[in-house]
C-alpha cells in the first residue's frame, strides 16, 4: 500500500487517501492482464446469459399438437421454482411428467397449483414413497415410469383433446442424462415417436 498526501489550497495536508496495487514492471503488467481476464470473463457471463433469454429451448418449448393434445417440454424446470412457473403458464388441464422426489421443497401454492391444473400424474424414475403418498392423498391418477419414452407415450394416451402433457420435472438432470438439454431432447424424441 502507498501513502499519498495531498494538499489543500490553504497548504495544509488534506486527508489521507490510499492506493492499492502491486508496482513494478511485470507487477503492472500482471494487474493489466488480471483486467483484461476479469473484463472477458464478465463479457462470456453477459454473453451467456443474453444467449440463455434468446434461447427459450427446454422452456414451457411446444413441441407438438397431436390428436388435440398439446406436448410441451419444460426440462429446464430443475427446481420447484420454476416448476410452479410451468404449472401456473399452462392453460389448459394436465398431464405432467414429472421427477420430483421431495416433498421437502413443496409448499401450500404449488400444491394448490397441482391439486386445481394437474389431471395426472406420470411419475418419471420417481421412488420416494412419501412423494408419491402426497401425489395420491390429492387424489391423483399416478402412473410409474422409469424411462423417457414409455412416459411420454403413457402420458399422451392417458390424455385427452384439449389437454397438455407437460413435461417438467422440478428437478436437475442426474442419472440418466447428462444435461436438461439431453434430457429435453429425449422428450422430442419420444413425441416425434408417437
Amino acid at each position: 500500500m502507498q501513502s499519498k498526501i495531498n494538499f489543500s489550497k490553504k497548504g495544509k495536508p488534506a486527508p489521507q487517501t490510499y492506493q492499492y496495487g502491486l508496482f513494478g514492471q511485470e507487477n503492472t503488467e500482471s494487474e493489466n492482464g488480471f483486467t483484461k481476464m476479469l473484463i472477458q470473463s464478465r463479457s462470456n457471463s453477459l454473453h451467456a446469459l443474453v444467449n440463455d433469454l434468446d434461447n427459450n429451448d427446454h422452456k414451457l418449448e411446444h413441441v407438438a399438437t397431436k390428436n388435440g393434445i398439446e406436448l410441451i417440454n419444460d426440462s429446464h424446470a430443475i427446481n420447484v421454482n420454476r416448476l410452479w412457473f410451468s404449472l401456473e403458464s399452462v392453460n389448459r388441464p394436465i398431464t405432467w411428467i414429472t421427477s420430483l422426489n421431495s416433498t421437502e421443497s413443496i409448499d401450500a401454492s404449488l400444491i394448490e397449483l397441482i391439486e386445481n391444473k394437474v389431471k395426472r400424474i406420470v411419475a418419471l424414475s420417481v421412488y420416494n414413497l412419501d412423494i408419491l403418498a402426497l401425489f395420491e392423498s390429492m387424489g391423483k391418477e399416478i402412473i410409474l415410469t422409469d424411462n423417457m419414452e414409455e412416459a411420454v407415450l403413457k402420458a399422451f394416451y392417458a390424455s385427452e383433446s384439449g389437454d397438455a402433457v407437460l413435461f417438467s420435472p422440478g428437478v436437475k438432470s442426474e442419472g440418466q442424462y447428462a444435461s436438461f438439454k439431453e434430457r429435453g431432447n429425449k422428450f422430442k424424441e419420444a413425441v416425434a415417436q408417437l
